[in-house]
């Protein structure tokens, strides 16, 4: 069976196989010489086999990188609107982004003006990376919001001037929850003193209001009281509230 050289094929080798060991039934030297002859044809094969793998390897791997790697959108602060909400000029243009899963006072809250301050002297001018989540119902850019090597949305969570957004957290991320509880514990940003809205400033009222019920404070029967709120129930809470 005339074979070209450097194809071999499956077929070929077993049909190849199979004429020589019906041509080699009586044994002796032609059988020795026929079993030789097989077993170099199956290294071959074997050989074959194992460099299409790798160069099938080889040719996906940078396809595998790429759909692993996360999409970012490069460009500069160029106001922030409050506490949790920017204004980022890309190459196509401005846009508005809202800072992923944490939640910063409203600015008609107590702790709200603060937060707005700390965003601005962390990124106002400074050029940022975007990592887009989602476009809301407001036409905002939900993104996590990277500044060399410091995450944003973090970072004013462990400066105590936001609250970790447990709606729109991911149960396999609860990290921001831990970061609340550390910077309430140690009474940083909004959890120096208590927030009781001036109207309601009594013992009854709720020491710190979250800005998600701040927001319906006045549809709400009761508000929560935040004041002794553990990581455990900030990740029981994630995708609820």
């Amino acid at each position: 069976m005339p074979v070209r050289a450097g194809i071999v094929s499956a077929s070929s080798i077993r049909s190849g196989y199979g004429i020589l060991r019906r041509s080699s039934a009586g044994g002796g030297f032609m059988n020795g010489v026929v079993h030789g002859t097989f077993l170099r044809w199956d290294a071959l094969f074997r050989v074959c086999v194992i460099n299409a793998c790798l160069i099938m390897a080889v040719c996906l791997t940078p396809v595998w990188v790429a759909a692993q790697q996360a999409v970012f959108l490069r460009g500069t602060v160029m106001r922030v609107i409050d506490g949790d909400t920017l204004m980022v000029r890309l190459e196509s243009g401005p846009i508005r982004v809202r800072l992923h899963a944490m939640d910063a006072p409203e600015m008609n809250q107590p702790g709200g003006p603060e937060a707005k301050q700390a965003l601005i002297a962390l990124v106002q001018g400074r050029t940022v990376e975007l990592q887009p989540v989602e476009q809301d119902r407001y036409e905002r850019l939900i993104a996590v919001v990277h500044m060399e090597v410091l995450e944003i949305n973090r970072e004013m969570i462990r400066q105590g001037h936001a609250w970790a957004y447990r709606r729109y957290m991911s149960r396999s991320a609860p990290d921001y929850c831990t970061d609340e509880a550390r910077a309430r514990n140690a009474g940083l940003g909004l959890w120096k003193s208590p927030q009781r809205e001036a109207s309601s400033a009594s013992a009854a009222a709720p020491a710190y209001i979250a800005p998600w019920e701040w927001r319906r404070r006045k549809r709400l029967a009761a508000l929560s009281d935040y004041r002794h709120e553990s990581v455990a129930n900030c990740v029981a809470a994630i995708g609820r509230h």
